[in-house]
């Protein structure tokens, strides 16, 4: 039996890239989020603890719900289609979940928009990391395929850090949509696991 050819730094971008928008959006959804409501748009830190709370709590019982889906048919082909369907759920979500509508009710708004985007999120990256533990014939390829893809995410911790400011939001919220989309179109060059 021939070991296929090793990944090469296209591939291994192509397939990593997607995890610094995904990173980008994780300190803002714990760090920036609660202040953001509280101190700009007036909600209480009582509710904004509460209702966040709830919507994690919702996540954490749909997590192993999304990964023994994923699970009972492991194709990265439908992974990949799986990640197209759900990445313009979460840009859509998390871009309302900092950016309401004027007048509309902030607790309700915020209860709705959250588990969206916690779920659309979760939906993402379980199976974009499903692909990623599939990849490498080796366990040296293994270890290439996960440190370019968490290199790709701690530029997306950098980017997010720099941007962590109320008054940066819309930045943020551009710059999270741009990076899905590129690392979206990049993994149609990402490689497949093999048969």
């Amino acid at each position: 039996m021939t070991l296929p050819a090793p990944l090469g730094r296209s591939e291994l971008a192509a397939y990593g890239a997607l995890r610094a928008p995904l990173a980008l959006l994780e300190l803002p959804l714990f760090v920036l989020l609660p202040a953001y409501y509280a101190e700009r748009l007036g909600l209480e830190l009582v509710a904004i603890g509460s209702l966040l709370f709830a919507a994690r709590a919702i996540d954490a019982i749909a997590d192993p719900m999304i990964g023994a889906s994923l699970d009972r048919n492991p194709d990265a082909l439908r992974w990949r289609r799986i990640i197209w369907l759900a990445l313009p759920v979460l840009v859509l979500a998390y871009a309302a979940l900092f950016l309401p509508p004027r007048g509309v009710p902030l607790a309700g708004w915020l209860a709705m928009t959250s588990v969206i985007t916690y779920v659309a999120w979760s939906v993402v990256s379980i199976a974009y990391q499903a692909w990623g533990a599939r990849l490498g014939a080796s366990d040296a390829e293994r270890i290439r395929v996960t440190s370019w893809r968490e290199g790709a995410g701690l530029l997306g911790v950098l980017a997010s850090a720099a941007l962590l400011v109320p008054d940066r939001v819309p930045a943020l919220v551009g710059l999270f949509a741009l990076g899905a989309l590129t690392g979206a179109l990049l993994l149609a060059r990402a490689p497949l696991p093999p048969a």
